[in-house]
Order: C-alpha cells, then sequence, then structure tokens
C-alpha cells in the first residue's frame, strides 16, 4: 500500500514523524512496531484500539520513541491520524488489519498456555 502525506502536510516536520511510523508499521510487523501500530489506530479510534504504554515506552528504539512525542504534541491541536495522509482511511483500516492478524496469531500460544 502507497503511504503519502496529503499537499497540505507533505513539508511539516511533525506530520513527516507521522509518515515515518506509519511506513514502519507497513514494513515490518511484530516486535517494537507491535505498540506503534497500537498508539497509531488508538489515534484513529481509540474506543478499540489501546496501546500498552509500557512497551510503548521501553520496547521501541529512541528514534520512534521522539517520533511518537513528535505525533503525540501534533494530536493535541490538530485532526485525526488519517486526515493527513492520502486514502487516510484505508490506511488505517489496513494497519488494523495488521493488528487483527497480530492478536490471532497470539492467541494460540495464549489457549496453549505457553
Amino acid at each position: 500500500m502507497k503511504i503519502e502525506l496529503k499537499p497540505e502536510w507533505q513539508d511539516q516536520a511533525e506530520a513527516a514523524a507521522l509518515l515515518r511510523l506509519m511506513k514502519l508499521c507497513f514494513r515490518h510487523h511484530g516486535g517494537s512496531t507491535v505498540p506503534i501500530m497500537y498508539f497509531l489506530c488508538s489515534l484513529w479510534n481509540g474506543y478499540d484500539y489501546k496501546p500498552d504504554m509500557q512497551l510503548l515506552c521501553k520496547r521501541i528504539d529512541h528514534e520512534h520513541f521522539e517520533d511518537v512525542l513528535t505525533v503525540m504534541r501534533l494530536m493535541r491541536r490538530t485532526g485525526e491520524t488519517h486526515d493527513f495522509f492520502v486514502n487516510g482511511d484505508e490506511v488505517m483500516l489496513e494497519l488494523s488489519k495488521y493488528i487483527k492478524r497480530t492478536r490471532e496469531e497470539e492467541e494460540p500460544e495464549e489457549r496453549s498456555g505457553m
């Protein structure tokens, strides 16, 4: 999936942090990207997606942590996550599908007691 900022956001440093995080989540599924995926989806739909703040603080590297903080600052004063992207609703829906797949992959382990 092609992920790009809308023209009005392309020169904004804070929106660039959002784009970096989004592209990271689409490139790599698992490990440190899981808390980032939940974080981004929670900005889109806070009812269904709750980020694990402990994982968000401890599992991601410094560069991505700084991008998370930058995105948090951006979201305090602007619209919703999907509003920054061309086809933003589709981008967020696709990201939510990655989370669903991650949940499904974890469930068998939970049921087996691992």
